[in-house]
């Protein structure tokens, strides 16, 4: 009995050992576990955190998106107005040439009617200025008469007296 009690004692020990080494592995599965709870927790904040900051960006983005697609149609706008303004520019251009143009005809046509009545004209003023040279040499020629007989008469009449 002695030695079966010994046996007990010694089995009570190793289990007492074993109960004891079982109480620390325990603890310390149980600060462990302390440990990856509190890390989790930490982790799950942080995942609510970066998914809070995920909405964020994709609001954001699609903020950006709504603004893009927003600035493209302006852009695309302006563009065709631009253009339209470069053809109304370029149609404004060409009818001022074409005005000018038709300024230049109009004095250059002006020009050759003038010089066509002036070439008309000529032959008429030709035969007025042939006309007044005539009248000319008729009263030349009439007053050189009347001078002659002026003088002759004033010589005639300084003869008699």
């Amino acid at each position: 009995m002695a030695e079966r009690h010994r046996l007990l004692e010694s089995e009570h020990a190793k289990d007492k050992e074993k109960l004891r080494v079982v109480e620390q592995k325990t603890e310390a599965r149980a600060r462990i576990s302390d440990e990856l709870k509190s890390k989790f927790e930490e982790a799950s904040e942080a995942n609510d955190v970066l998914q809070d900051e995920l909405k964020s960006v994709n609001q954001i983005h699609r903020v950006l998106l709504e603004e893009r697609s927003k600035l493209v149609a302006k852009l695309e706008k302006v563009e065709a107005d631009l253009e339209e303004s470069l053809k109304d520019m370029e149609a404004a251009e060409a009818r001022t040439t074409i005005l000018v143009e038709y300024e230049r005809w109009k004095s250059r046509r002006a020009t050759l009617e003038q010089a066509q009545k002036g070439l008309g004209d000529l032959q008429a003023r030709i035969n007025e200025a042939k006309a007044m040279e005539e009248e000319a040499k008729k009263a030349l020629d009439a007053e050189s008469e009347d001078s002659e007989r002026t003088v002759s008469e004033n010589s005639g009449s300084n003869r008699t007296g």
